[in-house]
C-alpha cells in the first residue's frame, strides 16, 4: 500500500511540474519565445534542390550565429567547375513584437570566386520585416518573398519560394 501511495504522489508531483512547465512557457513574450528559439550556433546540414536533389557537407558549408541582439549566417555554395559563391547576411538589432520581428540594420554580401572573382554588398532595408507565427513550441518566421523558417526544437527548416530547403541543427 505505501508503494502505491508513493507511486501517485509520485506521478502527481511530475503532472504538476510538467503543468507548471507548460504555463510558465505560455507566459513567455513573444520576443523571449523568439529569442529561445533562436539564440545559439547552428551548422547547415543540408539543402534540397526544387527537382528533390539532397546536397550534404562536404559539398555545402553554413553557419550561423546569434544572440539577442545580432546575427551573423555564412553558406558556401557550389555552382560547378570548381567555382562556388560565399553568401553573408547580418543583422542588428531586431524588434520583436506579437506579430513581427522588424530589422533595423541588414547587410547582404554575396561573393563570386572561381573565374570572375566578382563580389557584391546589398544592404537591405532598415525596415524588412518578418511575420512571426509561435504555435506548439514552435517559431515560424513568414518573410517577405514567400519563404518562410519552422523552428522546432533544435532543427530549423528553411523553406524558400522557390522550393528549396535547407535544414539547419542548433549545436549550442
Amino acid at each position: 500500500m505505501r508503494r502505491l501511495i508513493i507511486s501517485i504522489i509520485t506521478s502527481l508531483a511530475l503532472v504538476f511540474s510538467a503543468y507548471m512547465l507548460v504555463t510558465a512557457e505560455s507566459k513567455l513574450s513573444t520576443e523571449e519565445l523568439v529569442n529561445k528559439a533562436t539564440v545559439g550556433t547552428w551548422i547547415l546540414v543540408s539543402r534540397e534542390l526544387p527537382d528533390g536533389t539532397l546536397i550534404e557537407p562536404p559539398e555545402i558549408s553554413g553557419l550561423t550565429i546569434t544572440t539577442k541582439n545580432y546575427s551573423c549566417m555564412t553558406a558556401l555554395n557550389p555552382l560547378g567547375d570548381g567555382k562556388f559563391n560565399v553568401w553573408v547576411m547580418g543583422t542588428t538589432d531586431s524588434e520583436i513584437s506579437e506579430k513581427s520581428m522588424k530589422f533595423k540594420s541588414i547587410l547582404f554580401a554575396n561573393v563570386f570566386q572561381g573565374d570572375e572573382g566578382r563580389g557584391t554588398v546589398n544592404p537591405k532595408p532598415s525596415d524588412m520585416e518578418w511575420g512571426v507565427e509561435i504555435a506548439d513550441g514552435k517559431v515560424k518566421f513568414v518573410i517577405g518573398d514567400g519563404s518562410e523558417l519552422l523552428i522546432d526544437g533544435d532543427t530549423a527548416v528553411h523553406t524558400f519560394a522557390g522550393g528549396m530547403k535547407e535544414t539547419w541543427k542548433k549545436v549550442e
